[in-house]
């Protein structure tokens, strides 16, 4: 295991991304209600926690955690003047897992080495990069409707995988020596693995290390709300989830040692399973029987539940069929594959599109690829790295799909945060896994090391600087809708408060591009403005709304 860098080197690599990401929380604290935020929030405020989720779920859509999430913040945690806060708050926790999940599996394969530094960077560059190449952040991430339905979920599964990596390491010590691995854990060789003695005393001491049936049910369970939760808030997420657990159990699954389940030196005593799981003649059966004690095992197993669940409430939803009718017919199948596969090659393309974007991935490749020649990983082999990269394009797409089929055409940009997360995330797990097999196979010496650096720092720099230029010298659009928005807040309560029936508010045209009140008292969000406070409002007339 080669020492990590001098921290200054990671602190170079860091502040180009930190920078976007402090901006990126600066003007979501200008973050105010738009459009469908007002009838979320009259309806969280007049029916309730429980059947607020019902009135949605039966007239709109079946992301049950999405509208919880509604009564939840505009009820209660922030409401109407907090929400400023929750953008922000959102970027915190996101970082903080996603660090943290990092550290834990770094810790797994260097767990002499001090790891911190590289998990912050991997993280910011990694946050940086999604947010970076979602096409539209103003309504992912800014705005609260579109916030709590596509970055939301992501954060919640990043939770996930913090709380997967945290309990994982529960048995680590049996499964490094037996068991297939999953991103990392379990990956340390021999050499890191303790020796207890004689086989009868470290069977005794892997019965320690292995979780009780209790632990096991408690974590399978955890594992299980959590993916229902995060399924819950997005009907795309939730397909996206589901599949990214598909591959994750069937890389455990084909990863089974060769000698090993079934084998003659398959010690069964040796995990605490006795003799059956040796003598099964099933392979099926034989996985289930060896992995029944796993953390890993557990917590996949209890996470697609929770996806299976969570996709077959949404699909349940009476409300979906009310939705596709007011929007447009569903496309056929053949229209479907047809506008998913042209949509998804142009979102490809986009990508590359502005300096900013393909300068931020290459630089964020780099970056992945230096880290990982700091570590050195035994077990894996070029065809891992090419099977995060082919599911990364895989899980991406998956996306797409259930967008087409609700609008009969390519979904909002909104809504393309989801395939940026999925392929951002294996892209960079395979830059990592083959900076690992450069350094393990000897080709990462230290003139090839220096110069991924600095082409890491030169991409990394441009990228992160010009990025920063445009949201700040955006900042005025927020600023100042802010203001607005603070001035007519006033001005309809002022009016409330005086007893009239009705008051006239000037533009409230925003930065999202979503709707605003309009002269007509029956347009949707006229109405939903007056239910929240009280008083018919409406807005001016335009020539078009």
């Amino acid at each position: 295991m080669k020492k990590v860098q001098n921290p200054f080197l990671y602190l170079a690599l860091s502040v180009p991304t930190s920078i976007p990401l402090l901006l990126y929380g600066y003007l979501g604290s200008f973050t105010r209600y738009i459009a469908d935020d007002y009838c979320s929030a009259t309806y969280a405020q007049k029916l309730g926690r429980v059947q607020s989720i019902l009135y949605w779920y039966r007239t709109w859509s079946g992301r049950y955690s999405a509208f919880g999430m509604d009564w939840l913040v505009l009820t209660g945690l922030s409401g109407r003047y907090g929400i400023s806060m929750i953008p922000p708050a959102v970027l915190m926790m996101w970082l903080v897992f996603a660090s943290a999940t990092i550290y834990l599996y770094l810790k797994t394969i260097a767990p002499e080495s001090k790891n911190f530094f590289p998990a912050i960077v991997l993280a910011a560059s990694s946050i940086y990069l999604i947010l970076l190449l979602s096409p539209n952040v103003p309504q992912s991430f800014y705005w609260w409707n579109g916030m709590r339905s596509y970055t939301l979920p992501i954060v919640v599964f990043t939770a996930y995988a913090f709380f997967f990596q945290l309990i994982s390491k529960q048995g680590s010590t049996v499964y490094n020596r037996k068991m297939p691995e999953i991103w990392g854990v379990g990956a340390r060789t021999r050499a890191h693995t303790p020796n207890f003695g004689p086989p009868s005393r470290r069977r005794q001491e892997d019965q320690k290390h292995l979780p009780s049936i209790r632990q096991s049910i408690v974590f399978g369970i955890v594992a299980f709300f959590l993916l229902f939760a995060s399924g819950g808030l997005s009907e795309t997420f939730a397909v996206l989830q589901f599949v990214l657990l598909v591959f994750l159990l069937f890389l455990k699954f084909v990863s089974l040692p060769r000698k090993g389940i079934g084998s003659p030196d398959f010690d069964a005593k040796e995990t605490g399973l006795g003799s059956r799981a040796s003598k099964s003649g099933n392979l099926a059966q034989k996985f289930l029987k060896s992995q029944i004690m796993d953390p890993q095992f557990i917590l996949l197993l209890g996470g697609l539940l929770g996806s299976v669940f969570s996709l077959l409430v949404i699909i349940a939803a009476p409300g979906n069929a009310i939705r596709q009718g007011r929007l447009n017919s569903t496309a056929g199948l053949a229209d479907l594959v047809s506008i998913s596969l042209s949509g998804y090659a142009k979102f490809i393309i986009d990508l590359f599109n502005q300096g900013n974007k393909w300068t931020g991935i290459l630089g964020a490749i780099f970056i992945l690829v230096w880290v990982g020649t700091q570590y050195k990983h035994a077990k894996l082999q070029p065809r891992t790295i090419f099977a995060c990269f082919v599911a990364g394009l895989i899980i991406s797409f998956a996306c797409i799909p259930p967008g087409v089929y609700g609008y009969s055409q390519m979904p909002p940009a909104r809504t393309m945060i989801l395939p940026v997360f999925g392929l951002v995330v294996f892209t960079l797990v395979a830059s990592f896994f083959l900076g690992n097999w450069l350094s393990e196979k000897g080709y990462a010496p230290a003139w090839t090391r220096n110069g991924l650096f600095i082409l890491a720092c030169a991409f990394i720099i441009f990228s992160g600087l010009t990025t920063s230029l445009s949201l700040y010298g955006n900042r005025n659009v927020y600023i100042n809708y802010a203001k607005k928005w603070d001035a007519v807040d006033a001005q309809i309560l002022q009016a409330k408060a005086a007893g009239k029936e009705s008051v006239e508010v000037p533009d409230m045209s925003n930065w999202s591009g979503l709707d605003r009140p309009n002269q007509d008292p029956g347009f949707w969000l006229n109405e939903c403005y007056t239910d929240l406070y009280g008083i018919e409002v409406i807005g001016p007339i335009f020539l078009w709304q």
